[in-house]
């Protein structure tokens, strides 16, 4: 075998092994846009219900103002509004922190860039029920106690907002393990093999 013949057989062995890296990395970039576009989307219908929830509300706590009823019952509402701006304001973070890939950007760059938004993500989904709707269940006690509803009346709602809770989260555990989780497996494969 001659020097030639081995430079073309490495020569040949790079390009296959060049356009099988360049197969995945276009397979990963329509993955990235897919989950950005699944992102911006539910970006946006979770803003707009937090909001809509938000001004029913407030509507209903000036409601009860007007009505002079206690003070803790309107305390309890504000308090959901206040949890509701934080999960609003978590949602602008998490739309936002990004990187996009442009000639400047090195892919690697670009790659662990896009793993730490998908880490994100599934943090925000894991800890939506902890640093949400846990303190809202602690608004709705106050509201049972200001409106001094009966033991029964108490029981069911406490047990109904504790029945959303629990699909709330798995819901948000689904879509990790069915959506999120098989991008992250790509990524760190993607950023390994670099």
């Amino acid at each position: 075998m001659n020097l030639d013949n081995l430079k073309s057989d490495w020569q040949k062995s790079e390009s296959v092994s060049g356009s099988s890296s360049d197969r995945d990395m276009d397979s990963i970039e329509r993955n990235l846009k897919a989950l950005d576009k699944d992102i911006q989307k539910r970006t946006v219908y979770g803003i707009l219900t937090f909001l809509i929830v938000a001004v029913s509300a407030l509507a209903f706590a000036y409601f009860l103002y007007v009505l002079n009823m206690p003070t803790l019952a309107i305390a309890g509402l504000l308090s959901w509004v206040f949890c509701i701006a934080i999960a609003i304001v978590r949602l602008f973070l998490l739309r936002t922190n990004t990187l996009e890939l442009s000639k400047s950007v090195n892919v690697e760059v670009y790659l662990k860039s896009k793993h730490q938004r998908v880490d994100m993500e599934i943090s925000f989904y894991q800890s939506f029920v902890l640093w949400i709707l846990a303190p809202m269940s602690a608004s709705i006690v106050m509201i049972l106690i200001a409106v001094e509803a009966n033991l029964l009346t108490a029981t069911l709602q406490l047990g109904l907002f504790m029945l959303i809770l629990f699909f709330a989260h798995r819901h948000n555990k689904n879509l990790i393990s069915k959506n999120l989780l098989p991008i992250k497996e790509k990524l760190s494969i993607a950023i390994a093999s670099l």
